[in-house]
């Protein structure tokens, strides 16, 4: 046997050791423990039987930056052994001798990488932001908090996803002290613009239409903070008015029987 064959077959050994040393399988698996993505969940289960491994992982919490970091880290992972590929491709075609030798394993090892190649490019453009349903959250997203109010029943508080360099962020829209007159059932007070970091339990509602350009979301944010007083009324402009108002122009709330269906733009 020639030192080219010899050569050959341990590069492709070495990376038959590449692909099984665990270090695929305990990225996959973090993917799996940081996200319920469903889409990167079965991405991730799908490169892990072009390999012959079966992952056990559950979802845990979610982590933005531990995804990225083993998203990261398995492309790297992926380049050294495409580099030995590389070398092991030159060797074989500077000796027929070696390509009879090498084939099978030759064959089995390319259809390895470039499957590994698909899917970790897959999970590289996934949306790794998700919701606690495990839907992807984009930027202009209508999103909702479950909340209760003093009377213990269940309501959404809305809000719309924007972007910041500290990632993704919810702007809403709430009321600080309420008054109620006499005889009535309207309450109002003062309402205030806010934003907080993004988090999964604000849950997507509605993505953001295709026909929207996000900067006339951020244009109508950026006026309603300017406005120097603003009104929350609890059935004529509540938080999803004016959470709905911002996406698409129009104040509208589905909660409440008693809110107007559709309101012109203020």
């Amino acid at each position: 046997m020639s030192k080219n064959i010899a050569k050959t077959l341990r590069l492709f050994a070495t990376i038959q050791d590449d692909l099984h040393n665990g270090v695929i399988e305990k990225h996959l698996t973090r993917i799996l423990e940081y996200t319920n993505d469903k889409e990167m969940v079965d991405v991730c289960h799908r490169a892990a039987t072009c390999i012959n491994i079966e992952l056990q992982a559950q979802f845990n919490f979610y982590s933005n930056r531990r995804l990225r970091d083993s998203v990261k880290a398995l492309a790297k992972h992926l380049g050294g052994m495409t580099c030995k590929f590389t070398e092991a491709i030159q060797l074989r075609a500077n000796e027929p001798q070696c390509t009879e030798w090498t084939q099978s394993i030759f064959e089995a090892t390319e259809y390895q990488l470039i499957s590994l190649s698909n899917y970790f490019a897959l999970l590289d453009k996934v949306p790794t932001q998700v919701d606690a349903n495990g839907e992807p959250v984009k930027i202009g997203d209508l999103v909702a908090y479950p909340c209760q109010d003093d009377r213990g029943r269940t309501y959404d508080h809305y809000g719309v996803v924007i972007a910041s360099p500290q990632g993704f962020r919810v702007v809403h829209y709430f009321s600080g002290p309420t008054i109620q007159a006499a005889n009535t059932l309207l309450k109002q007070g003062f309402g205030y613009v806010h934003e907080v970091a993004y988090s999964p339990e604000w849950l997507v509602k509605e993505h953001l239409a295709s026909d929207i350009p996000f900067n006339q979301v951020e244009e109508r944010i950026k006026v309603s903070r300017d406005q120097e007083k603003r009104v929350w009324k609890l059935f004529s402009y509540n938080c999803e008015h004016w959470a709905r108002e911002m996406v698409s122009g129009i104040p509208r709330c589905t909660q409440n029987p008693r809110s107007r269906a559709n309101l012109e733009p203020v």
